[in-house]
């Protein structure tokens, strides 16, 4: 049904998709109602005024300056039109399509509205995801079904939110390119900043260039994570064995043998390949420890296999 009495402070947005709202734009659209009149009007739907005795319209005790409804309506498609006509011109009451609808249709009808337009920037897009995968339990599939798109475009769009708020202001604003930005998800927070720093030093690098630059920083965090991984391994043995009643030896850091990689080995080789320097360096010990490790790493397929069979060196 159309009431076009609803006073516009009983009117709220509801968790649009849209968070940017371009004021040149709202101006725009306010002139076009204002001469052609109001094509379609916004659609809401009514929602209980008082929960737990506080208004959701203002957080006051339900005795408060809305007290003379017991209902507020929610926005659910049109907030551009909402705001043009309560904004712009003014409206002190707004035409309103007013429709009963539970959650998920509330979510899937703004879902649709939203990503319909051209102007809905590649983050809100992939929030609007996000919060449906996260709060309704949606999967891609039904996400991609509502939206029209491929799962691959909206599990894309879901791993933009994983770059740092600074980068995904930069794609926000169209100052870094999808395509740029994309190969930055694999890299930790600091090296995708030093990635678009090297992208704004340089004169135009081709997307080429830059990927392999993108790549040789995420070959550097992965070898960092090994020795990362190495350290963590020496502080919990010596964990161990100062818990444990067993005899073992505590060895010092700057004892143990050096780890050498080349860039062929996989990092399963190298565990491997340490494991008997340990034992050719007289730690046995150790070297029982990284055995183990590299088998409960295997195990879990968190590295990729040796090329050569291995025994865990029980010490």
């Amino acid at each position: 049904m159309i009431d076009d009495r609803i006073p516009k402070e009983l009117i709220r947005p509801g968790h649009n998709d849209r968070t940017v709202f371009d004021r040149v734009g709202l101006n725009e659209l306010a002139e076009s109602i204002r001469q052609n009149g109001l094509g379609q009007p916004p659609t809401v739907r009514p929602m209980q005024r008082v929960v737990n005795g506080v208004c959701r319209l203002c957080g006051q005790p339900e005795d408060c300056q809305h007290r003379s409804s017991d209902v507020y309506y929610e926005l659910v498609m049109g907030e551009r039109r909402f705001r043009a006509m309560s904004e712009v011109l003014d409206w002190t009451h707004i035409p309103c399509v007013i429709k009963a609808m539970d959650d998920g249709t509330a979510a899937r009808l703004m879902l649709a509205e939203n990503v319909a337009r051209q102007d809905l920037d590649p983050i809100d897009e992939a929030a609007a995801y996000k919060r449906r995968r996260d709060e309704l339990s949606w999967t891609l599939d039904q996400i991609a079904a509502v939206v029209g798109k491929s799962t691959e475009h909206v599990k894309k769009r879901i791993e933009l939110l994983e770059l740092a708020p600074d980068i995904q202001h930069l794609v926000r604003t169209k100052n870094l390119a999808l395509s740029y930005a994309q190969p930055l998800i694999r890299l930790d927070t600091d090296r995708q900043r030093i990635a678009v720093r090297y992208l704004s030093n340089a004169r135009n690098p081709s997307l080429d260039l830059f990927k392999v630059f993108v790549n040789e920083l995420g070959a550097q965090q992965d070898q960092q994570a090994m020795f990362d991984l190495g350290t963590l391994f020496v502080q919990r043995t010596e964990e161990i064995a100062k818990r444990s009643s067993a005899s073992l030896r505590v060895i010092k850091s700057d004892a143990l043998p050096r780890v050498n990689a080349t860039n062929d080995d996989t990092t399963g080789e190298i565990i491997a390949r340490y494991m008997y320097e340990l034992e050719a360096a007289g730690h046995p010990e150790a070297a029982a420890a990284v055995g183990l490790l590299l088998e409960r790493l295997l195990q879990s397929n968190w590295v990729k296999r040796p090329r050569r069979n291995l025994d865990v060196l029980s010490g």
